[in-house]
């Protein structure tokens, strides 16, 4: 999915094809799919106290009240098993909305420990579960994984990761994806860096910044599918 200043574009790069999503509404953070209905779901801020909600099934917006701030500043919704889940509050909570009944809750954050002080909180998915890195005075990074969607008990610490002098700064890291042999890539700012749990060592940058002046990026993991985003083309 993506973004201009007047419209939302659904593309799938595989079949090259796009749907043009009728009127725009500002401050779009959400896209995932409803196992339940067999249809997937964009989500977009509407006002202070609702958000939108577009099913491509219908080709239709619903809206929601909402009662939590909105989501922060550069902040992307991870979908983790049919909920899609941001940061608000600068960062001090996690929200989720269960795209199959459209309700909204908050996810309680773990348990980080006595005296540690929390900063930056980057969210993102590993092995399919929510995930979320803490920054602890810029010294080092917990990373915690939800084992069991909005069950607080399930968070676990998965790693504590030390910050080489380049990555102390004030852009948290987003965890994207975790390989069999303990490799764990991530977004920082607009590149990305590899941290190998194993030998305790990062690899970074992987790419030059990407990021042209002014313009958000989020990368994204993504599994190909042959379902068109136009609705007219499903059975």
């Amino acid at each position: 999915m993506t973004t201009d200043y007047e419209k939302v574009i659904v593309v799938n790069l595989g079949l090259r094809e796009i749907n043009k999503l009728p009127n725009y509404f500002p401050g779009v953070f959400g896209f995932g799919y409803d196992s339940s209905n067999n249809d997937y779901k964009v989500v977009c801020k509407d006002t202070y106290t609702s958000l939108r909600v577009y099913s491509l099934r219908t080709s239709s917006w619903r809206t929601l009240d909402y009662a939590f701030d909105l989501p922060d500043g550069g902040s992307n919704s991870e979908y983790v098993g049919g909920t899609l889940n941001w940061l608000v509050s600068c960062r001090e909570q996690i929200v989720s909305i269960d795209l199959a009944t459209e309700t909204i809750m908050e996810v309680l954050q773990p348990d980080y420990g006595d005296g540690v002080k929390q900063g930056k909180l980057g969210l993102g998915v590993l092995e399919g579960c929510l995930c979320v890195v803490c920054d602890n005075s810029n010294q080092y990074a917990d990373v915690w994984i939800m084992r069991q969607h909005g069950v607080t008990d399930s968070w676990t610490k998965m790693v504590s990761i030390p910050y080489p002098l380049n990555l102390k700064n004030s852009f948290p890291l987003y965890p994207l994806f975790i390989s069999e042999n303990g490799k764990i890539l991530f977004q920082w700012h607009f590149t990305m860096t590899i941290y190998n749990t194993r030998e305790n060592s990062f690899r970074a940058p992987l790419l030059p910044d990407f990021s042209p002046p002014a313009c958000s990026v989020a990368a994204r993991i993504y599994s190909e599918t042959l379902v068109s985003p136009t609705a007219a083309d499903w059975n």
